[in-house]
C-alpha cells in the first residue's frame, strides 16, 4: 500500500513539474509562448506515466483526461471560443458517466475490482 502511495505521489509530482517547468523553459528559450511549446511539455508530462503500475495507468489517464478537459474548456471560455453554458456542469458530467458506463459494459477489467465492485453494487451486474 506505501508503495503504491509513493509511486502515485511521484507520478504527480514528475507530471505537475514536467509540463510546467517544460512550458516555462520553453517559453524562455524560444522567448514567446508557443503552441508546439505546450504540446512537448505535455509529452513530457505523459512521460511520468511509466513510474505507475501499468494496471493504475488507465485510471490515471482517465483522472488526467478529465483534467485535459477542465483546461481545455476554461482556455475556451477565456479566449472567447465558445461561450459559457447553463448547467454544463451537469452535461460534462453525463458525458463522463456515458464513457464509463461504455467502458463498463464492454470492457468492465479495464476497471480495477474496486471500482468495478462499486459499479456492480450501484447498477449490477454486467
Amino acid at each position: 500500500m506505501i508503495k503504491s502511495s509513493v509511486r502515485s505521489s511521484i507520478f504527480f509530482a514528475l507530471m505537475v513539474s514536467f509540463t510546467t517547468n517544460g512550458s516555462c523553459i520553453l517559453r524562455a528559450l524560444l522567448g514567446r509562448d508557443s503552441i508546439a511549446g505546450y504540446f512537448v511539455a505535455g509529452i513530457l508530462g505523459g512521460l511520468a506515466v511509466l513510474v505507475e503500475a501499468p494496471s493504475r495507468r488507465i485510471e490515471l489517464a482517465m483522472y488526467v483526461f478529465l483534467r485535459a478537459m477542465e483546461s481545455g474548456w476554461n482556455i475556451s471560455l477565456k479566449q472567447g471560443l465558445c461561450k459559457s453554458m447553463r448547467h454544463g456542469e451537469v452535461a460534462l458530467f453525463s458525458f463522463s458517466m456515458a464513457v464509463l458506463m461504455a467502458i463498463y459494459q464492454n470492457k468492465p477489467t479495464t476497471f480495477s475490482m474496486t471500482y468495478r465492485s462499486t459499479l456492480t453494487r450501484i447498477f449490477g451486474k454486467n
